[in-house]
């Protein structure tokens, strides 16, 4: 349905927001292709029946359902968070 590029740097926090209000997206991919650690923060956050924390480490991706509230953390870091988002339709048939 649709994707986008992102980057983020030290306070750059994302809004809390799903990826089904953007058209007909039944799931979203993450994918992050760059190394990461731990101590950078940057964590993707999915509210689902229990909060899902999820690290970025290299050439990683997360499929979620994309009704789920979701956000990225701003890095702690002066470092480059990059993550590329698939906003995806479940085709049935």
């Amino acid at each position: 349905m649709d994707y986008h590029v992102n980057g983020q740097t030290l306070g750059q926090q994302a809004a809390v927001h799903r990826d089904s209000d953007y058209g007909k997206s039944t799931h979203a991919l993450v994918y992050f292709p760059n190394p990461w650690q731990y101590e950078w923060g940057g964590r993707l956050h999915i509210f689902d029946t229990e909060p899902r924390v999820i690290t970025p480490k290299e050439n990683f991706g997360v499929l979620f359902d994309a009704e789920l509230l979701h956000y990225a953390e701003a890095p702690t870091e002066n470092v480059l968070r990059v993550s590329v988002g698939l906003k995806l339709r479940k085709i049935d048939g």
